[in-house]
């Protein structure tokens, strides 16, 4: 009987990584691997390879999403939604995440007190930070 409950355990402990693996891959699937910030677009390449271009004159919304902490993860996001509705996160702690921050900053009425908040905030969620103005 000994056996059986150590393969057991030994199983569960591998059905959770794998499982925690894959939730992992699900959750990070619109995530930016790669970030290029130009004058007039955005450049990147998510995880999956997907790449796209958009302009920042097609840019929708911006948000901070921020989650529990998560060992295999960062713990807050931008999220940036664009063209048609398609959205891309940006985790904190990507290379380009500073220079993505400069250039949001200079989007019209960017709310750099809602950014703040959210990343000093306990609460998880999505905070937004700016939205185009509807027929602009």
């Amino acid at each position: 009987m000994g056996f059986w409950k150590e393969a057991a355990t030994i199983g569960g402990g591998i059905g959770f990584l794998l499982l925690s693996t894959a939730w992992h891959a699900f959750r990070s699937r619109n995530h930016l691997k790669t970030l290029e910030i130009r004058d007039e677009l955005l450049v990147g390449t998510t995880l999956f390879g997907k790449r796209l271009q958009w302009a920042w004159s097609d840019l929708r919304e911006v948000a901070v999403r921020v989650e529990e902490p998560d060992f295999m993860d960062s713990d807050v996001f931008w999220v940036l939604t664009g063209p048609d509705g398609d959205v891309v996160q940006v985790p904190q702690d990507h290379p380009g995440s500073g220079e993505l921050l400069q250039r949001l900053q200079r989007l019209p009425d960017f709310d750099n007190a809602a950014v703040s908040n959210a990343v000093a905030s306990v609460k998880r969620g999505r905070h937004l930070c700016w939205r185009r103005p509807a027929g602009a």
